[in-house]
């Protein structure tokens, strides 16, 4: 397991992050700053090619039995977020232009980072 993300013994590998943020058990991070950096330096890229992911919520991140992020898992579930995904993690829509759709992913990690740290 990555030692900078340690979930209790309840964890399950393969888990999707809002499903473990379901069962109420404790998630225990040692530096959220090392943690976070891959989800942030993935966005940073993904953003860079020109796209938008437009659904970044806990739903479609998913830690491998390692504990690390499978970035693979999260790229493929781009886009099409179910309107209740869409209310909470993009409140103002999807936006209308690249530049705002992007922008709102990031607002969108930020509220994913909250629940993370």
């Amino acid at each position: 397991m990555s030692s900078d993300l340690a979930f209790s013994k309840n964890r399950r590998p393969g888990q999707l992050l809002h499903r473990f943020l379901e069962t109420g058990y404790p998630l225990f991070v040692r530096e959220p700053a090392r943690l976070l950096e891959p989800l942030i330096g993935f966005m940073e890229d993904f953003h860079l090619t020109g796209q938008a992911h437009g659904a970044v919520m806990p739903g479609r991140l998913l830690l491998s039995p390692s504990g690390e992020w499978d970035l693979d898992f999260f790229k493929t579930r781009a886009g099409s977020p179910d309107a209740l995904e869409l209310e909470i993690y993009y409140p103002d829509g999807p936006g209308q232009s690249l530049e705002e759709r992007q922008r709102r992913d990031v607002r969108a990690l930020a509220a994913v980072m909250h629940l993370i740290v």
